[in-house]
């Protein structure tokens, strides 16, 4: 400012009432005129050096200016004046605030509060500097005596609406968050929150008109853009989602965050190599976090069938940010899908120690378990237990009371969770069941929190009475859905694979709660009542102990789909080749040391001119894996040529390949499902081994369904003897193989309608059983428990 400015400035003031002069010099400091608001005060102080509400200005003026030293003594001095000075108090604690010293100043809101309780604003701040703290508990109370004395107080509507999102107290959120747009519509942080919330709460509808009226102002609005992107990919619109991400990188040509989102959409279509493009654009970026790069670039080699590859890439991002448990996590699954079962349960371990209170590390854990061989089924089911006591029983007290029913025979809504709707091994054993059911008896509610669709999905939409997408919903708001689709009978068809939603069915949302599908093994929760199985999977008498559900057995567990255009089943090989073809399907990371041990002995000294065909359970270009599995045949003394290593293929040139391979040979404990299914399909008998527990007796269920119980072995060595007996009656072989089709249409294994009958019947049985109960009447099951 120059000296005439100053001048006429200072004359113009000389005008004026004191009071009007402070007001006056407050504005022009709001306006970023700093210097005049100054030259206005300053003359002023020096004839009234203690007039408190003009040093309290000049405080608030020097703070504005960036004087915070200077602000900080003035405002002492006007404290110090007045004690009781509340603005004062507030103004001070607002330059410790701007210092980031947020200790001293919630001390000085406390002390402003303590002389004024009922001030809206001392509240406001002081939550602010707790939520700084870390006292989140603490701020959200400070937040709602803010609301107490001023009810419009939009930023502190905001503010919990952002403490509830924290928290996933999504509904909480969203009522603060819609407060704050009521009481100050152009307060964007609000609107930006509210409309992620709402794709998490799934009320696309209002969060989608949120962003067509925010695009319709500012189409190029890229805050909005990126948050548009996330509900799209939430409701499964991965093209759309796709879109909205190149226009905003469109306008933000640098943004690292968008390459790396953009990267995960095109591992969702599929598109890997474009995924991993994307993702490392974003690594040659200033600023970027090169951590959640590597651990991106872990997941789309995960997806494409590296695991070897995607672990690499997750030690990567542990050396840049180590002790991170999501990182440990991905490490260890992708450990144990490259066959390094005990490296995975030590990283997961570590992950648990890091994050006790993250129930998918337990999942993990559980899961994982099943492919350790010197894991025993009471080490497995202590694990499941002690998920329950961590995660589910402290829901118990959320559990809400349903209607009692009183009609046993109305039609029932059955509602089943997965996140596998798609091309997955268990879309393949519920289509059919789906096709088959009764809709005058039931409806059909499908709770989808797959990522992922396809032509499979859409099938399984078509069958289903309703479909909900319940990708981004937590497990309170989801289990609220159920309710108000007044559910009869839920389906868990996850266990502790990944995506389950467990945490669900704590919440005890519907009467009836069944696990089926997903995994052959107890899930641990009080509130799961029934899984369903077989007398094969599940001997009457010996499996119980390792059951938190009652098992409800069927005919057999499950039905099988055969695949569309599958070709005829060919001669048997061996007639044409003179020699023995094995083959192994399942994915490898199932064939532990003792497995490996078994089919090398076979080879060596009891089929000394057979070959092994293997399925490494990965991208067929990934020849590091492949090798691998060459080095532990040849550790073994198996020579290279007698073993042949395939990766992934399409399902066709899967299935034709069957057709050079004699008998297959299922893994233990961890047995095929779906793949020996397949296998059989094609005329192939799969010899299995049938372990003590329900997950280990899975193959021996198939095969008992198939009426081959002959291709059951107890131990190895029995493995290795049927298996010398049953290659050594060709003719008997050869029919077997021919005859299998028809092995299929003779059990409810093959017969969906079949199936599904006693299906349908067993659940009417446990439904009246159900309402039998709440009339106060005893009725037993017709169904072993």
């Amino acid at each position: 400012m120059t000296s005439e400015q100053t001048q006429s400035t200072q004359e113009e003031a000389s005008k004026e009432a004191p009071a009007d002069k402070v007001m006056r010099a407050s504005k022009l400091s709001e306006q970023g005129k700093h210097a005049e608001a100054l030259a206005l005060l300053e003359p002023m102080l020096e004839g009234n050096p203690d007039f408190i509400p003009l040093i309290n200005a000049y405080g608030v003026v020097l703070a504005q200016a960036g004087d915070l030293d200077g602000a900080r003594k003035q405002l002492e001095r006007a404290v110090e004046l007045e004690p009781k000075m509340v603005q004062g108090l507030v103004n001070l604690g607002n330059v410790e605030k701007i210092a980031g010293r947020f200790s001293e100043a919630a001390k000085y809101y406390r002390k402003a509060i303590e002389l004024n309780p009922a001030n809206p604003d001392g509240h406001y701040n002081l939550a602010v500097v707790q939520a700084e703290l870390g006292q989140d508990d603490a701020a959200a109370e400070s937040l709602r005596l803010a609301l107490l004395f001023r009810p419009t107080h939009a930023e502190a509507h905001n503010n919990l609406g952002h403490l509830h999102m924290r928290r996933n107290e999504l509904e909480k959120a969203a009522f603060h968050l819609r407060q704050a747009q009521v009481w100050m519509p152009s307060l964007y942080q609000a609107r930006n929150n509210l409309i992620s919330v709402l794709y998490q709460l799934g009320e696309y509808t209002e969060a989608e008109m949120l962003v067509s009226d925010q695009l319709a102002i500012n189409p190029d609005n890229t805050t909005i853009l990126r948050a548009h992107a996330v509900g799209l990919s939430y409701m499964g619109r991965h093209k759309e989602a796709h879109a909205t991400l190149e226009r905003v990188l469109e306008l933000e040509p640098e943004a690292s965050d968008v390459l790396g989102n953009l990267g995960t959409i095109k591992q969702f279509l599929g598109d890997y190599a474009g995924a991993i493009d994307c993702i490392q654009q974003a690594m040659r970026l200033r600023g970027t976090n090169l951590a959640a790069c590597y651990a991106n670039l872990g997941s789309v080699f995960s997806a494409k069938g590296d695991v070897r590859g995607a672990a690499e890439h997750f030690r990567h991002a542990l050396m840049l940010a180590p002790g991170e448990w999501p990182l440990l996590s991905n490490l260890a699954v992708a450990q144990v899908r490259a066959g390094d079962v005990a490296l995975g349960l030590q990283s997961l371990r570590q992950a648990i120690v890091l994050a006790p209170d993250k129930p998918e590390l337990q999942s993990n854990l559980i899961f994982s378990l099943h492919y350790d061989h010197t894991s025993s089924a009471d080490t497995r089911y202590a694990e499941a237990r002690l998920w329950n006591e961590r995660f589910a029983l402290p829901l118990k007290d959320k559990q809400q009371a349903l209607p009692h029913a009183t009609d046993p025979n109305r039609k029932l809504r059955l509602g089943f969770v997965s996140a596998d709707f798609r091309d997955h091994a268990v879309a393949k054993l519920l289509e059919p069941v789906l096709r088959e059911l009764d809709k005058d008896q039931f409806e059909i509610v499908c709770y989808a929190a797959n990522n992922q669709e396809d032509e499979v999905t859409a099938r399984l939409r078509a069958h289903a009475t309703h479909w909900r997408n319940i990708v981004p919903l937590i497990p309170e708001v989801l289990a609220d859905r159920i309710r108000q689709d007044a559910i009869d009978i839920l389906f868990d068809l996850s266990v502790h694979t990944q995506g389950s939603r467990l945490k669900v069915f704590a919440l005890k949302p519907a009467p009836i709660q069944i696990s089926w599908l997903g995994f052959f093994a107890t899930t641990g929760l009080d509130a799961m009542d029934w899984r369903i199985s077989d007398a094969q999977m599940d001997p009457i008498g010996q499996t119980e102990q390792w059951h938190s559900e009652k098992l409800l057995r069927l005919p057999s567990a499950f039905c099988f789909q055969p695949p569309s255009g599958a070709s005829a089943i060919a001669p048997l090989p061996l007639l044409q080749n003179g020699h023995l073809t094995f083959g192994a399907f399942t994915h490898f990371s199932r064939a532990n040391s003792k497995v490996l041990d078994t089919w090398a002995e076979m080879l060596l000294e009891d089929f000394p001119d057979a070959k092994l065909l293997v399925y490494s359970g990965e991208s067929a270009d990934n020849t590091a894996a492949i090798d691998r599995i060459y080095r532990l045949f040849a550790l073994r003394e198996v020579p290279r040529e007698r073993v042949t290593v395939f990766g992934k293929k399409p399902l066709p040139e899967f299935l034709e390949l069957l057709k050079q391979v004699d008998i297959a040979l299922d893994t233990f404990p961890y047995p095929g499902g779906v793949t020996s299914l397949l296998t059989l399909w094609m005329g192939l008998p799969v010899l299995t081994l049938a372990g003590p527990s329900s997950f280990e007796r899975a193959g021996a269920s198939i095969l008992n369904a198939l009426d081959l119980p002959d291709w059951i072995a107890t131990d190895t060595a029995d493995y290795r003897r049927r298996a010398r007996q049953l290659a050594g009656d060709t003719a008997k072989l050869a029919a077997t193989r021919l005859g299998m089709r028809d092995r299929f249409s003779r059990s409810t294994l093959g017969d969906a309608k079949a199936f599904t009958h006693d299906f349908e019947a067993a659940l009417r049985t446990i439904w009246r059983e159900h309402v039998a109960q709440h009339a106060g009447t005893d009725q037993s099951s017709t169904h072993s428990a």
